[in-house]
């Protein structure tokens, strides 16, 4: 079973000092506090709690152990040898704990038997605990690096992985593991630094014990990791920053960045060059000028730079072995540049600062004139307002007018041409040099396919307007299909309204033949007592002539009794047909109060239906305000990140933007920027800095970083109860709800706010065992627990409406996920199935079986139908969820899966949908779920 293996694995993980017999020194008597109790939490509380009191017995506190059982007090104090605790702990009497019991709890030695004799001897001592001796952590194993939990923001951006005790972020996990970084705390690393022979991948470590959870908020800034009692708290860090470089770069006329990022050459206007350490942000060198530097350019080594001065002269830098910069080379040009390229061969690429473009080859003859020597090359073209070189062959450049030419360096021949549609502020080429990148002053970013000419993707808003678009679209979205639902359910209403009106018809017309069928028997009745009246009389007459006619009065007497004997059915009959009128009077009330209530029902859902027909107009309207305000605006300039992923852009209202440069997909907005830039360069860590004319600078992050913002609770104190085994944020991220619960005890539930860290409600143990999942709802008003009390629990965020119950488990609840409209909610368990709930009508819709193994997480793929399932059995199951029809299955891992997660950058549409799974072996696998082809393998 994949719980006992997951538990089996945590024990192994930990290691923990068990407190001595004697709290207070050998000769001091055992108390309740030091002693006692932690005997009873390892073999009995499990079974003897305040949940779970078998017996009627609660171990969990001493005033409760005195109190006993439903058999009476378990100890004498003073006399062990009288006690029923002792005796059973024994054997002689029904022995407790039970052999083959099913929590694991075993008989008590020796010593603690003896132990307990002493307490109880001594008169049942309370004590005051002291901890004598504190939790031993030991290292994890590296072959323990089991995957027990993952999430990733909806658009596939970051991507979190709990794996052992480590919390791994990647960022675009689909297209492998670049850039992944760890959740370090030093707090949790340190215990591990002073053993040599643990290897340093063991010292980077988020918790102490194995990562039991993890949750990303919605919009991707924070990352909640839980532990053993413990939960953290991290904050990516993104948007504006000042450091020493950003300060260094203050004063600046240009800059330019290295090719790895790691220097940055800075022009002043004293004149002089300052070369700058990215990482450090100091300045390494500086080198004075006569006459002002028109443009500097770095070589695609990084090793040589070019710096062109006004008037016309060109030096070539070059780092020496002992990290210096010396002048290797100057030669006079035709012009000034205002920008210069340098490629692999020493070919230089200058635009002049009449915006045409020259190349000048490098020979070794040492010409008197200098190596550098000018060949024809687009000698054609005019404002040329930005150049970008690809390896040592090819050049993009971007013409005023719109225009981007991609040609050969080799030969000055144009090999094709391309149409942004606006005037261009800068055009880039990928690292890999597959795609161009035009940046127009009208906003638009494109990307081109240099091979074809044809544009690769295309992209006009800024990533907050982006995803203020996309959550007004999904917001419209949910509200109409909930109108939808509605629309629908109003026919069903209307049938239940005729139908309970036929029904009083039918009803009246069985009273009508009821209140006929009495009328009958009435009249029966009448008849039979005018037949008595007449045998009385006409016995009167024959006791008169008894004496003349005995035969005829034993006659007549015989009569008399058949005739009372029919009277006597008749008004049997008459009080029958009234009875029966009766209680059809009573159900036609009936009926009629169910097609009042009926009729009531569908008057308040008509109503509520047009106010929520109201709700989807302002929704409709407020996404073609966004849509219609959702602008782009005018670009100042461009840079490629240092590993070419990402392409950031400044525009003239100060904002910074990235965006992955292969697919144009926005990663980022940072505001409060500069409103011109005339320069910008990307740093490490995904930092860039932009500069304006008048001297300003402003630096904005975008990358991969993650720091510690806070902890919560420890081994020793903490407002958890165990291990955090299930956690989610809220759908405003305002709050993280946390699950956790001691196993076979209780699972109870918390909301952590965020700002703070403090508990902002408690529910309190919701769950008689450990609570193994939480999920709050698209919609923010419910809350769906799973435990490993085979339950499915509801709770509302408005306190008016009460817990619900979903019942239909036989087996732990392991996995749980909402479809997008609120409505649909589904479960999965260790018994093999996953249900489908309607949680308006509080109903299971169906069971989806055929599972080999356990069901251990679940994931629906962006606004689809799609449910995506994890099994024990290897493998990862997509199943429409309207009707449990399996769509297809993706294989790979050679251990059981855990942990799920979909991805779908688009939530109205599937076809880059990525499948995240990880397990016991510790390799994440990522599948596309289009075709179920497994994409990459990260181990």
């Amino acid at each position: 079973m994949i719980i006992s293996v997951r538990w089996i694995a945590i024990t192994i993980a930990t290691l923990t000092v068990t407190p001595s017999m004697r709290a207070h020194g050998d000769d001091a008597p055992p108390d309740f506090a030091n002693n006692v109790r932690s005997v009873l939490q390892k073999n009995c509380i499990a079974c003897h709690n305040k949940q779970k009191a078998e017996g009627g017995l609660n171990l969990e506190s001493l005033d409760a152990l005195k109190k006993g059982g439903d058999s009476g007090k378990v100890f004498q104090e003073k006399s062990s040898a009288q006690s029923s605790m002792i005796k059973r702990v024994k054997g002689e009497e029904e022995l407790m704990p039970p052999d083959g019991n099913n929590v694991g709890a075993k008989r008590l030695t020796p010593e603690e038997i003896a132990m307990l004799s002493a307490w109880i001897d001594s008169g049942a001592i309370a004590g005051t605990e002291k901890n004598t001796q504190p939790m031993q952590w030991q290292p994890l194993p590296q072959s323990i690096r089991p995957i027990y939990a993952m999430a990733a923001s909806s658009d596939g951006q970051f991507t979190v992985v709990g794996r052992g005790n480590q919390s791994v972020v990647y960022r675009w996990i689909a297209d492998g593991d670049k850039g992944a970084v760890v959740l370090a705390d030093p707090a949790a690393s340190q215990v591990t630094k002073t053993n040599a022979s643990i290897p340093m991948s063991i010292v980077s470590a988020t918790h102490l014990d194995l990562v039991q959870s993890v949750a990303i908020s919605p919009d991707a800034t924070r990352i909640a990791t839980g532990g053993y009692r413990e939960v953290k708290i991290w904050r990516r860090q993104s948007g504006p920053f000042q450091d020493r470089l950003v300060a260094n770069l203050r004063g600046s006329v240009a800059i330019q960045h290295s090719p790895d990022g790691a220097n940055i050459a800075k022009v002043t206007a004293a004149p002089s060059l300052e070369l700058i350490s990215s990482e450090t942000g100091k300045v390494f060198q500086r080198m004075e000028y006569d006459v002002d530097i028109s443009s500097v350019g770095w070589g695609t080594d990084g090793k040589q730079l070019l710096v062109s001065l006004v008037n016309g002269e060109v030096e070539l830098l070059e780092q020496q072995p002992a990290g210096n910069w010396v002048k290797s080379h100057s030669q006079k040009m035709d012009s000034a540049f205002a920008d210069v390229l340098l490629s692999k061969e020493r070919t230089l690429i200058a635009r002049t600062l009449e915006k045409k473009i020259q190349v000048w080859k490098w020979s070794s003859s040492g010409e008197s004139s200098g190596p550098w020597t000018r060949t024809p090359f687009f000698e054609d073209l005019s404002n040329i307002v930005s150049t970008s070189l690809i390896g040592g062959e090819s050049v993009l450049l971007g013409l005023q007018s719109g225009s981007l030419y991609f040609g050969s360096l080799s030969d000055g021949k144009m090999e094709r041409s391309m149409e942004h549609g606006a005037e261009l502020v800068k055009v880039i080429a990928t690292s890999d040099g597959k795609l161009g990148i035009t940046v127009g002053k009208d906003g638009v970013t494109k990307g081109w396919n240099l091979s074809d000419g044809k544009m690769a993707w295309e992209n006009r808003i800024d990533s907050s307007k982006a995803i203020e678009l996309q959550t007004a679209e999904v917001l419209a979205a949910r509200q109409k299909a909930k109108v939808d639902r509605g629309t629908a359910n109003v026919p069903v209403l209307e049938k239940a309204q005729t139908t309970e009106s036929e029904n009083v018809a039918k009803l009246q017309k069985s009273r009508t033949q009821l209140v006929e069928a009495l009328q009958k028997k009435t009249t029966e009745v009448e008849a039979q007592s005018k037949n008595v009246s007449d045998a009385e009389a006409a016995m009167t007459a024959a006791m008169q002539a008894i004496e003349e006619a005995k035969k005829k009065l034993e006659q007549t007497q015989k009569d008399l009794e058949t005739k009372k004997q029919q009277l006597a059915t008749a008004e049997k009959a008459k009080a029958e047909e009234a009875t029966k009128i009766a209680a059809m009077d009573k159900n036609i009330a009936g009926a009629e109060q169910s097609v009042q209530k009926a009729a009531a029902q569908l008057a308040a859902f008509r109503s509520q239906l047009e106010e929520e027909k109201k709700t989807q107009s302002g929704l409709d309207a407020r996404a073609t305000e966004v849509k219609s305000t959702a602008m782009p605006i005018p670009a100042t300039n461009a840079t490629l990140s240092v590993d070419g992923q990402s392409i950031y852009t400044t525009h003239a209202d100060g904002s910074v933007r990235a965006l992955r440069s292969d697919n144009g997909i926005q990663e980022g907005h940072v505001a409060g920027g500069l409103d011109r830039s005339a320069g910008f360069v990307p740093t490490v860590h995904g930092k860039a800095i932009s500069i304006s004319d008048d001297g300003r600078a402003h630096g904005c992050e975008f990358g991969n970083r993650w720091t510690l913002e806070r902890t919560i609770g420890d081994a020793s104190e903490s407002p958890f109860s165990d291990r955090v085994t299930a956690m989610d944020f809220s759908e405003d991220g305002q709050t993280l709800l946390v699950g956790s619960g001691p196993p076979s005890r209780f699972g109870d539930l918390k909301a952590v706010l965020i700002k703070d860290g403090s508990i902002v409600k408690d529910w309190g143990p919701v769950h008689s065992d450990t609570i193994l999942v939480v999920k709050s709802s698209p919609d923010g008003k419910w809350i769906a627990t799973g435990g490993a009390d085979k339950l499915v629990r509801l709770h509302s965020v408005s306190a008016e409406v009460p817990l619900r119950t979903l019942e239909g488990h036989t087996h732990h609840v392991l996995g749980l996920a909402w479809h997008d409209d609120g409505v649909l909610l589904a479960s999965s368990s260790a018994d093999n199935s996953v249900k489908i709930w309607d949680v308006e009508a509080g109903q299971s819709q169906r069971t989806i079986a055929g599972f080999g193994k356990e069901v251990t997480a679940l994931s629906f793929v962006g606004r689809s139908n799609q449910l995506l399932s994890s099994c024990a059995d290897q493998q990862i199951r997509l199943h429409d969820a309207t009707n449990g029809k399996s769509i297809r299955t993706m294989g790979g891992p050679a251990d059981a899966v855990y942990s799920l997660a979909a991805v779908t950058p688009n939530p109205f549409s599937a076809p880059n949908a990525v499948a995240i799974a990880g397990g016991q072996d510790g390799i994440v696998w990522i599948w596309k779920i289009e075709d179920g082809k497994a994409l990459h393998q990260i181990k």
